[in-house]
């Protein structure tokens, strides 16, 4: 469950109609995933959360790639 405390579990997930030109929808892993897999790969994150704790949200789409280690 989400912490407001600490940001835990910070996380949504969005259901576009259609397709998308610039950002694509996130496909949830299949059974048997092995969260391994991911090791050395790179997952793109984006939205309009707070940039640093205790902030307003921005109002403008923020963008990231976060390495998986």
């Amino acid at each position: 469950a989400y912490s407001f405390i600490t940001n835990v579990h910070d996380m949504a997930i969005l259901t576009v109609e259609g397709s998308t030109t610039k950002y694509e929808p996130i496909c949830l892993p299949e059974p048997g995933f092995v969260k391994n897999d991911l090791i050395d790969t790179t997952g793109t994150v984006v939205g309009w959360g707070q940039l640093t704790s205790g902030s307003q949200a921005t109002s403008a789409l923020q963008k990231v790639d976060v390495p998986f280690h």
